[in-house]
């Protein structure tokens, strides 16, 4: 199980919502490269880079930035916030993002799905991101028509191969996982045949353990940011502990 760290941009600076809330922002840095660059000194093998001014405007703000970040710190980025159009894929693919993640124009009109996934499926990730068991929309202030529950098959009727679950609910807030919930979550994409990346609650290294002893049921990967920031653990604890207990 992988763990990526998430760097979060507004304003050019490295911050983290609390449930998605703009009004409960958290600035932890003014130099997200040099954030970056720390993770790559830990040994994160990719970054999770998301433009939350693009997020709540439609338009990617942070791009530039994060091209700086993915070509300062040598590693591959994910990125998302404001992608909702093809044009905007373009973009961000030509500013080097090695994948770019779609949220609310998914969920908003199948054939924007459609025009995505025919630049290349493997340079796209949608963000399920749930709150209130519907998938959010608009900077996670709206909640689309989407059932959480009927979102893999949604996606990989679209011909996506890989997606996040966010819970919006818990995400920022160092609450805790419930690992139930979680491995429900997984297994309806697994049995969608996607890969899944968890992101939302974690707390503590007990909730890294908790998703690596699902076994065959854990994530592919698990995006953490807050807890990283306020040195609930480190980077290194996270990657041993996301390794599966053997027995």
């Amino acid at each position: 199980m992988e763990i990526i760290p998430a760097i979060d941009l507004i304003g050019g600076k490295c911050v983290r919502l609390t449930r998605g809330d703009y009004a409960l922002v958290r600035e932890y840095s003014d130099d997200p490269v040099a954030v970056a660059a720390a993770f790559r000194d830990q040994g994160a093998a990719r970054l999770h880079v998301i433009d939350l001014d693009g997020a709540r405007t439609g338009e990617p703000a942070n791009l530039g930035l994060a091209a700086e970040i993915r070509r300062r710190s040598g590693l591959p980025v994910e990125f998302g916030g404001g992608i909702r159009s093809v044009a905007a894929i373009r973009m961000a693919l030509d500013a080097g993002m090695d994948r770019v993640i779609l949220g609310t124009a998914v969920f908003s009109g199948r054939d924007f799905l459609a025009q995505a996934v025919a630049i290349g499926a493997g340079y796209i990730i949608v963000s399920a991101d749930v709150r209130g068991g519907k998938a959010a929309i608009l900077g996670w202030n709206q909640a689309s028509i989407h059932d959480a529950a009927d979102i893999p098959g949604f996606l990989r009727a679209g011909g996506v191969k890989e997606a996040i679950h966010t819970d919006v609910e818990r995400d920022g807030t160092l609450s805790g996982i419930d690992a139930v919930a979680v491995a429900a979550v997984i297994a309806g994409y697994r049995a969608a045949g996607m890969r899944v990346q968890y992101a939302g609650g974690i707390g503590g290294i007990s909730d890294i353990r908790a998703l690596a002893g699902l076994g065959t049921g854990a994530p592919d990967a698990v995006v953490v940011g807050k807890a990283l920031y306020e040195g609930a653990f480190t980077f290194a604890a996270a990657v041993k502990a996301a390794v599966a207990p053997k027995g």
